[in-house]
């Protein structure tokens, strides 16, 4: 488990993007904690990166509810439980999940990953599909030709 903070070191400066990506490429959990609001680019940053991504988010709405199972591939910690005691309530449930739990959240990460990618391929699923059916599956029914 590698865990850092940056605002830890003297001197801390931020990594140079490669090296954090290099990082979630390598990485099987990645930390996704909510920024100045509960949003965080760091969930869809982890998916595209093939980590499981680990949500301290309790106020975020996760997209696509409807087609996508988010506990199948991803984790939830509420903040508070992640504040009081992260070794415990993070590091420790991760670090002893069972391998068969593990590889069935990297099956369903690798099956719905294409979601959440943005890619020029008119004949592979991405992220543009997945908005127009979540439009389309949220939009109250018409028939055609009513107002």
């Amino acid at each position: 488990v590698l865990m850092e903070a940056a605002s830890s070191l003297e001197d801390a400066r931020y990594e140079p993007h490669d090296g954090y990506l290099r990082k979630m490429l390598n990485s099987t959990f990645c930390l996704a904690p909510r920024g100045d609001t509960a949003s965080s680019k760091r969930v869809y940053e982890s998916i595209a990166a093939g980590c499981i991504p680990v949500i301290i988010a309790d106020g975020l709405t996760l997209p696509c509810t409807r087609v996508l199972s988010w506990p199948s591939f991803s984790v939830r910690v509420p903040e508070a439980l992640a504040l009081s005691d992260p070794i415990k309530h993070v590091v420790a449930p991760l670090r002893f999940m069972s391998k068969r739990k593990l590889a069935s959240m990297q099956a369903h990460l690798a099956a719905v990953r294409h979601n959440f990618i943005w890619h020029m391929d008119p004949f592979r699923p991405n992220a543009v599909d997945a908005i127009l059916e979540e439009m389309c599956a949220s939009a109250p029914e018409k028939t055609l030709g009513s107002p």
